[in-house]
């Protein structure tokens, strides 16, 4: 969790260049998330979509199903998917569409501890 790659993008971005920064609430979000400090302080009022509780770390809402983009992600990747089995053929990039493969991600649990 506490790993410097993790931290890359937030640290290294020459911050010079104005689209590289970000606005304050959006940094301190992200770096309470990193050290694992508490984002939401009356977490017990409110629930998920889901109607589970949120956590005080916001670990719910970024794994629950009911907010979940996988839906639309899978949509995108297979959409690509299904024109590269017809372009790269006619392009002789392969020689049949049943070359192009679908790889499907190995994700890794964010939970903490």
């Amino acid at each position: 969790m506490l790993l410097e790659e993790t931290s890359l993008s937030l640290m290294k971005a020459p911050r010079l260049k104005p689209k590289n920064r970000m606005n304050n609430t959006t940094f301190c979000t992200i770096m309470k998330r990193k050290l694992r400090l508490i984002l939401i302080k009356d977490h017990y009022h409110y629930r998920c979509k889901c109607t589970k509780p949120v956590d005080p770390w916001g670990d719910h809402c970024l794994r629950c199903t009911a907010n979940h983009k996988s839906t639309l992600s899978n949509g995108v990747r297979d959409g690509i998917v299904d024109i590269f089995k017809r372009i790269l053929p006619i392009t002789k990039l392969i020689h049949s569409g049943t070359q192009v493969e679908k790889k499907l991600p190995t994700l890794s649990d964010p939970s903490p501890g």
